[in-house]
């Protein structure tokens, strides 16, 4: 649920619309999540302009910090973008811009300060997030400590569907802590399939034996303790 479908609008309009997601959205959303730490995925599940940091979605984002919940976060299919190029080239880049977006739209409205409870996991090591610090305005300030906005960046979980060659993990690393850094594959066949990833990560020299075994299973398990039984 990366955006929502409807209208951008304000006053009245704009207001039926926050009421929709609480009503429709949140009571599904208290009966998936159970208990605290529950996880919910949050995934755009129509064509729209709305992106996870937009007021639209703020009371799932209450509902989500009050479950403390892990979000794991999902771009979906821009059918306007992906025939920009011949055989849908552009499907890849524009999926991992999808993911670029709506990470700004909520570092903008602030959601990992408003909302510190909820533990995001992004897809494909954050879009291209990592490689445009620039355009993030993500960096140290005077006093040497990362500033606000790359502080929440750097509390954030990614996966390493698409993150997992030599040339992406030299940047990726150096941005993201080791402990919020997890496996993940794209599905069989793809670029991203298992088998790719496992051997990229593998073949990667910046890791050390233990960095290693924590992205495959110890960096999650810290992140979801119930999967230890």
């Amino acid at each position: 649920m990366e955006r929502r479908e409807g209208r951008r609008g304000h006053g009245p309009l704009r207001r039926r619309g926050v009421d929709a997601v609480d009503q429709r959205a949140g009571r599904p959303l208290r009966r998936r999540c159970e208990g605290e730490g529950a996880g919910a995925r949050l995934q755009r599940v129509r064509r729209s302009v709305d992106y996870l940091g937009d007021p639209l979605f703020t009371p799932i984002m209450e509902e989500l910090n009050r479950r403390r919940a892990v979000a794991y976060t999902h771009p979906f299919r821009a059918e306007p973008m992906y025939n920009l190029l011949p055989d849908r080239r552009a499907m890849g880049i524009t999926l991992s811009t999808d993911t670029t977006l709506t990470l700004e739209s909520v570092l903008t409205n602030n959601i990992a300060t408003r909302f510190p409870d909820i533990r995001f996991i992004w897809s494909h090591g954050g879009g291209t997030m990592p490689y445009l610090a620039g355009r993030f305005n993500l960096g140290n300030g005077p006093d040497g400590k990362p500033n606000a906005r790359l502080a929440a960046v750097q509390g954030f979980y990614y996966d390493t569907a698409q993150a997992f060659n030599s040339f992406t993990l030299a940047g990726f690393t150096k941005m993201i802590p080791h402990p919020h850094i997890l496996f993940g594959s794209d599905y069989l066949g793809n670029a991203g399939s298992a088998g790719n990833v496992v051997r990229g990560l593998e073949s990667y020299d910046g890791w050390t034996p233990q960095q290693l075994r924590a992205v495959y299973r110890d960096n999650a398990l810290v992140l979801l303790p119930r999967l230890r039984t």
